[in-house]
């Protein structure tokens, strides 16, 4: 009988940031034929996503809001132990809105107090 849970997962490519409402892909190592628990939380601990199983060994989680998250993931073993949780911090990073379109050839912005005449 096996209850020996596996090894934490060790973090193969783990960006620090993603531009855009996405999130940095992660991949992980570890067991042999284990699945793989993932989860992403926000500051304080607050749960946004997962948890969520899989039998690969990365994950691009999102959309994700523009902030700070930590990734964790744990493998669970054909036996059903789960192992501790591995973390990888990372952020998610506003991106610039459009820029406002320049004003129309010969046409210059009101200013305030400004008045026009006709003739």
């Amino acid at each position: 009988v096996d209850t020996r849970p596996p090894a934490a997962p060790v973090f193969a490519a783990a960006p620090s940031f993603a531009a855009g409402p996405g999130a940095p892909v992660l991949s992980w190592t570890g067991e042999p034929g284990a699945r793989s628990e993932w989860r992403v939380l926000a500051s304080g601990g607050r749960l946004v996503l997962g948890p969520a199983q899989t039998e690969a060994t990365s994950a691009a989680p999102g959309p994700l809001e523009a902030g700070s998250y930590l990734f964790e993931v744990r493998q669970i073993d054909a036996a059903g132990n789960a192992g501790a949780w591995a973390s990888a911090p990372f952020a998610v990073l506003a991106l610039a809105g459009p820029a406002a379109p320049p004003p129309a050839a010969g046409v210059r912005p009101a200013r305030a107090g400004a008045s026009l005449r006709l003739p």
